[in-house]
């Protein structure tokens, strides 16, 4: 017997709201407590904003006696933006771009099947090497545990369509 498929349709909408949220959680616990602006595609690490969004600045800036090229709503630095934009054949820095490249680490990271099922504690613990920011990972970011993580993550799917 085949699958209905308005279920199937709808079980794959519903992973793709959750892939919304959850990237919504990665630029909340990057840029905590305030996440989730406008300006969170042109942030760059220590504070400051891109001009443009043409390309990865590919710089460094050095902040809290530390350099780092992070930049974008994710932090992406050179090295992953290099690698990413010929992968995915990207040609600018946009909000697009860059939520392209966060879903392809997660991907890579074998976390976006247990993100789209709605398993974000086991993602999260996929993903904290590569978001330090995340619970457990190495920035130990102050505010954001894995009680708050879930609670905005269940925040930001109840805002999905």
């Amino acid at each position: 017997m085949m699958p209905d498929r308005v279920e199937e349709m709808a079980k794959f909408a519903e992973g793709d709201k959750n892939v919304r949220a959850f990237l919504k959680v990665i630029r909340w616990a990057e840029f905590y407590p305030h996440g989730n602006l406008g300006s969170d595609y042109r942030r760059r690490y220590g504070g400051s904003e891109l001009n443009d969004l043409k390309d990865h600045p590919m710089n460094q800036t050095e902040r809290w006696g530390k350099k780092s090229s992070a930049s974008g709503a994710y932090m992406i630095t050179k090295e992953t933006w290099v690698e990413y934009k010929k992968k995915l054949g990207l040609t600018d820095f946009s909000a697009d771009s860059q939520d392209r490249v966060a879903i392809a680490i997660i991907k890579q990271a074998k976390a976006y099947d247990l993100i789209r099922e709605g398993k974000i504690e086991d993602a999260v613990k996929k993903l904290n090497k590569r978001w330090s920011s995340l619970p457990d990972g190495s920035q130990h970011q102050a505010g954001v545990t894995m009680e708050k993580t879930l609670e905005q993550f269940r925040a930001y799917r109840a805002e999905e369509p």
